[in-house]
């Protein structure tokens, strides 16, 4: 059977095409995506060779020149809506994104989801010390830490 998408093609394009984008506004774009950033498989079957998570390991392509801000309608959940692909609710995918967030986080540094669990928390300013303590070094170890955890969460969105 011929593939009538080449994803890899549309990674590299697309890419390219953003970055240009990127230049010609003085290194700010503000891009929307429609449909979902990853497990679109809405999108994988209409486009035979189109990855589900396509548009994610786009982003992934650019991790270093952008940021990225994963909006989630309160009204959606409010209303109960449901992903018509994987037959869960909103608010169950956002629990599923952050779990997915700390998988990969337990497995880049031992101690991303303590800090994750206090910033979600709003515990940004006390972990420093906490985790100090916990794990027996400075505080100026910890805002190392913590400057590495920042990068690692932008990275991962973008992903």
């Amino acid at each position: 059977m011929k593939t009538g998408f080449s994803n890899s093609r549309y990674l590299k394009m697309q890419s390219q095409h953003i970055r240009e984008r990127i230049e010609q506004f003085d290194n700010k774009l503000y891009l929307e995506f429609g449909g979902k950033l990853f497990d679109d498989f809405h999108a994988s079957r209409v486009l035979p060779g189109f990855e589900p998570d396509s548009k994610l390991k786009m982003l992934l392509e650019l991790r270093d020149q952008t940021e990225i801000i994963l909006v989630i309608s309160a009204e959606s959940i409010e209303q109960n809506k449901v992903r018509g692909d994987l037959g869960i609710t909103y608010d169950e995918d956002l629990l599923r994104l952050i779990d997915e967030l700390k998988k990969t986080l337990a497995d880049w540094k031992p101690w991303a989801n303590d800090m994750l669990e206090m910033y979600l928390n709003g515990q940004k300013r006390a972990c420093t010390d906490i985790l100090a303590r916990k794990y027996g070094v400075s505080s100026q170890i910890i805002r190392k830490y913590k400057r590495q955890f920042e990068k690692f969460i932008k990275i991962f969105w973008r992903d």
